[in-house]
């Protein structure tokens, strides 16, 4: 039995872990200006996130997270692009739906305003809400 759910208290706990995630876990890079981050483990590879959850980015819950150290408990989610009209200045990144299996995130031309050292992806549907961090 699945307890809570959209207009229903209770836990939720139960559908929580029948949604299907993706996690690139963490993925070390030098340079973050104007690139493709993805799935590729290899030292600065542009390449797509390919997440295999067959669904389109507008079911998806995406999530950047960045870390000084490659752990979990030093990291923290970072929002999408920040532009800064006075000399063309972009941070951050751009989420791009390649297909129903890969999506492309795109930094900005100045990288992501944070210095870092790695990165990591996390998706799941669009029903995980603010539950899924």
């Amino acid at each position: 039995m699945i307890e809570g759910g959209k207009g229903r208290p209770g836990n939720n706990h139960v559908l929580y872990n029948l949604i299907k995630k993706y996690d690139t876990g963490w993925i070390n890079r030098s340079d973050y200006t104007n690139v493709h981050i993805g799935s590729d483990k290899t030292l600065n590879v542009d390449s797509n996130v390919a997440h295999g959850l067959d669904a389109p980015l507008s079911e998806l819950i995406v999530k950047v997270l960045v870390s000084t150290d490659g752990t979990d408990n030093n990291s923290w989610h970072i929002e999408g692009m920040v532009y800064n009209s006075v000399g063309n200045v972009s941070y951050g990144y751009t989420i791009y739906q390649v297909d129903l299996n890969n999506i492309l995130i795109q930094t900005g031309i100045n990288g992501l305003e944070c210095q870092v050292r790695v990165w990591k992806v996390r998706l799941g549907g669009s029903e995980a809400g603010s539950e899924y961090t």
